[in-house]
């Protein structure tokens, strides 16, 4: 659950400032605002949250797998075969 806020966060930032970036740059209120880098910041962050959240879900993945075939391989070894 806090993947994919963080996910959802970050995305947003990323769109929000994109957005901002292509609105002030079309309107010709980027070059002396100065809000350059404080888009490219938010820009930034979003990237990061969107990665941090898609790592965790990776993470997680790989121990739901784990877990998964350890039970597969109790339950195969405690199980009588068909014939015996």
């Amino acid at each position: 659950g806090g993947a994919r806020s963080m996910m959802l966060g970050g995305g947003l930032m990323l769109v929000g400032s994109g957005a901002t970036f292509i609105v002030m740059t079309a309107s010709g209120a980027l070059a002396g605002s100065g809000a350059g880098p404080g888009l490219g910041f938010m820009a930034l962050m979003g990237l990061g949250l969107l990665t941090a959240g898609a790592m965790r879900v990776a993470a997680w993945a790989r121990r739901r797998q784990a877990q998964i075939a350890e039970i597969i391989a109790r339950l195969t070894a405690q199980t009588p075969s068909p014939g015996a």
